[in-house]
């Protein structure tokens, strides 16, 4: 039976996932893909008008690259990110090579995961679990810890910048702090507190 500490791993919204994989014909029609692209891409088109009959990846697919469910492309690594429910992802193509070195012109890659800087939010689970924040505060209190504003927060999260306050009163409470600099001090303080019991 898995452990307490297993279980709310398991149920962490920012928990790392594999990554999607797909490959791509020349129609950029999907010839492969994973289990997390498929996850992915069925999540994506819930609310899209999918087409009778058509493959429910491939429209996503098509949506996807006809910017229909592209949020922004990304500062740093200038990946387009597209959303799925409410997460977003960063989808980015890659060429292969023939054995003779020659780029194929058949076939694309495409790699869908979390954009790195949500993946900077991997000690955000101790935090939530300490001050038994929602998921929903813990994933704004981990865009506060990457410096964003509320209006930065509720664009990321797709909520209005009152909500974001609101998460973020219900998150001083919690930790005992009246402003959102208490809240990154219990976070700095949390971390070297760990750092110390090792």
């Amino acid at each position: 039976m898995p452990s307490s500490a297993q279980n709310s791993k398991s149920r962490d919204p920012l928990a790392a996932r594999a990554p999607g994989f797909l490959l791509l014909d020349a129609r950029h029609r999907p010839i492969f893909y994973n289990a997390e692209a498929e996850r992915i891409l069925s999540f994506s088109m819930n609310g899209h008008s999918q087409r009778p009959g058509k493959d429910p990846i491939a429209e996503a697919v098509r949506s996807i690259l006809s910017g229909r469910n592209s949020v922004r492309q990304t500062e740093s690594e200038g990946a387009p990110e597209i959303l799925s429910g409410r997460r977003r992802y960063s989808w980015q193509t890659f060429s292969l090579f023939e054995k003779n070195g020659k780029r194929s012109p058949r076939i694309t890659a495409v790699l869908i995961e979390v954009p790195r800087d949500q993946r900077k939010q991997a000690g955000m689970p101790e935090v939530a679990r300490e001050y038994r924040l929602t998921d929903r505060e813990g994933e704004t209190v981990a865009h506060l810890k990457l410096g964003l504003t509320s209006k930065e927060i509720a664009a990321r999260m797709q909520v209005s910048p009152n909500t974001v306050k609101v998460f973020l009163r219900s998150v001083m409470s919690k930790m005992a702090v009246s402003t959102r600099s208490g809240i990154l001090g219990k976070i700095m303080q949390n971390s070297s507190d760990s750092r110390l019991s090792l």
